[in-house]
């Protein structure tokens, strides 16, 4: 889209490089916090909570049958021992491993060529994986620090922006200005409903 072919009151930018792993880290524990303020976030804290606490009981548990076994069946206690260890080990490359996948896979989307772009009528993304846009009621919240760009969207969605991916681009007015529109909007359309 050329300089022409924008509509009145439109601003984009563009995404000018590939997001890093560290970047695709920080927008997955960001996106994790934010999604938490759903109601299933109570009960992803609960399940977590008891894996860890019936992992720790087990650790212990294993610990204390090892020092019983040292004296008795020395080789058995080598060999649970080396079990617990073994499984521990696969546990974090396990999760680790998952979770780079599904962070590489969730930010995938976000390329170098991507384009924003802010009409009267809403927010428009232009990128690899398709064309988005949303009007000014759908976005619940903007989310704008020194490094991230948000605007939340219903069903824990959203245009996740990385200030650092769009270099050369005056990325701080196009937030300011997402933000006074969609405030603008919400006060026009009066108050939300409960």
């Amino acid at each position: 889209m050329n300089v022409a072919q924008r509509t009145a009151g439109a601003l984009d930018i563009i995404q000018t490089r590939e997001l890093t792993s560290r970047e695709r880290r920080d927008l997955t524990h960001l996106w994790a916090k934010l999604y938490w303020r759903d109601e299933n976030g109570w009960l992803d804290s609960t399940a977590s909570s008891l894996w860890y606490g019936f992992a720790g009981f087990l650790g212990i548990s294993v610990l204390m049958a090892v020092n019983r076994l040292a004296d008795l069946a020395p080789a058995l206690s080598a060999q649970l021992a080396l079990a617990a260890i073994g499984f521990a080990a696969a546990v974090v490359l396990a999760h680790c491993l998952a979770d780079r996948q599904y962070r590489q896979r969730l930010w995938s989307g976000l390329r170098a060529g991507d384009r924003y772009v802010m009409t009267d009528n809403g927010v428009q993304a232009r990128a690899t994986r398709g064309e988005y846009s949303c009007g000014w009621t759908s976005i619940e919240e903007i989310v704008d620090d020194e490094r991230l760009l948000i605007a939340l969207l219903g069903g824990n969605s959203g245009f996740f922006i990385v200030k650092a991916a769009f270099e050369g681009q005056n990325i701080d007015a196009f937030g300011s200005e997402l933000r006074r529109r969609w405030q603008e909007r919400r006060a026009a359309s009066g108050p939300a409903a409960p």
